[in-house]
């Protein structure tokens, strides 16, 4: 099967990106892995995700500001009752 169009690019470049991570961790393919090798793969499955869920939880509690002020703000806005 051959992969034509735009979706088909955005396929070939994320296994780019994959394979070169997978370089860079020392993979080599049908071979026993390193033990090193073995770590960063985990490193890449575990952490880089969890610090990626991280990041987002800090910036959703600092950035959105929903509150009971804000939220009647939004409802007299919608309903027209707003003051402008």
């Amino acid at each position: 099967m051959k992969l034509t169009g735009n979706r088909g690019n955005r396929g070939r470049s994320f296994c780019h990106q994959e394979g070169f991570v997978l370089e860079l961790t020392g993979y080599v393919p049908n071979a026993v892995q390193s033990l090193a090798t073995q770590n960063s793969i985990r490193v890449l499955m575990c952490i880089v995700p969890a610090l990626g869920i991280i990041l987002a939880y800090v910036v959703f509690k600092t950035k959105y500001k929903l509150n009971d002020e804000f939220m009647k703000k939004v409802v007299a806005k919608i309903s027209g009752k707003a003051e402008e």
